[in-house]
């Protein structure tokens, strides 16, 4: 079956006022299971990668969109839209393996995104290289 978003209208009015064209760098929308195959957006917010990561849960899996700035080679910034799927360690194998097509799912049906990331270690998901 595949995966169902609820709440579009408040999805679309987070990610105009997150992502929409010109928007600074920071802004989050996290989702999160309301049943087997149903997401909603749990939480959005501005305030960065350390924001998102204060979000994730060890026993869940969810996923988020975020915007950050990148260095382009010539020493300027770039915005791009990042697409995470977040795995908590304290997930069971099982849902996992329950779980696994979701992740094309959510990333075709947010809004465009220029890169993924799969996480499972809060510890390391931030932006130093």
């Amino acid at each position: 079956m595949v995966l169902q978003i609820e709440g579009q209208g408040e999805l679309n009015d987070a990610h105009y006022a997150l992502f929409a064209s010109g928007a600074a760098a920071g802004g989050w929308m996290l989702f999160a299971y309301t049943g087997p195959d149903s997401i909603r957006m749990r939480a959005a917010s501005a305030d960065g990668v350390e924001g998102l990561a204060k979000q994730f849960r060890a026993d869940e899996i969810q996923y988020a969109l975020i915007r950050i700035d990148v260095p382009t080679t010539d020493g300027k910034q770039e915005t791009r839209d990042v697409f995470v799927a977040w795995t908590g360690p304290d997930v069971e194998v099982i849902e996992k393996g329950r779980k696994a097509h979701h992740r094309s799912d959510v990333a075709a049906q947010l809004p465009d995104h220029d890169a993924s990331v799969r996480a499972e270690d809060v510890k390391r998901f931030n932006l130093e290289k």
